[in-house]
């Protein structure tokens, strides 16, 4: 045999190596993406990170500092969760505020030990410092928007972008018709 043909064959088995090699790896890729749920997806559709309709929160425990202001009856709340420096979070805390919000309180929160350099509109509530929370409730990213009943339980969630609907968002819940016997 010569050089040339062991040459030849032994750069064959070397492709076949490799190619066997990178399809496992591909396999185990695969098996890894089933079992660790997608944090992207801007419309929360396709999104399963972060807390889901029916989640219900320690309100109390989460927020004692803030409740007493924020929460009197029976008024749902909106949590805004924002970073300070992230630009679009600066752009969803003007949109919230001129979509007036009625009937609800609005709490915005952030991990850091402030909010500055945002300016909170009047009427929020702002929760600096509140990274156990959002570590709870595994936000995948800011600007991050929930609508809470008096309880605590989680109505909506996503993230917030320039084509989320504020007018649902911020309107009050029409209270369920009284049973009649």
């Amino acid at each position: 045999m010569s050089p040339t043909s062991a040459a030849l064959i032994l750069s064959w088995a070397c492709i076949v190596l490799l190619a066997l090699a990178t399809a496992g790896l591909l396999r185990r890729i695969d098996a890894l993406e089933r079992q660790i749920p997608a944090a992207g997806g801007l419309t929360g559709s396709t999104s399963t990170a972060g807390p889901h309709p029916g989640l219900r929160l320690a309100l109390r425990r989460h927020l004692p500092d803030y409740l007493p202001d924020v929460v009197p009856g029976r008024r749902d709340l909106l949590l805004l969760i924002v970073s300070p420096s992230c630009g679009a979070c600066r752009t969803a805390l003007t949109d919230l505020a001129a979509a007036a919000p009625t009937g609800v309180d609005v709490l915005v929160a952030t991990t850091a030990a402030s909010l500055t350099p945002l300016e909170l509109p009047p009427g929020f509530v702002g929760v600096p410092a509140a990274g156990g929370l959002i570590e709870v409730l595994d936000v995948p990213g800011t600007p991050y928007l929930m609508r809470l009943d008096a309880e605590g339980t989680v109505l909506r969630a996503d993230i917030m972008t320039g084509a989320t609907d504020l007018a649902a968002w911020t309107a009050p819940r029409t209270a369920l018709p009284a049973l009649t016997d």
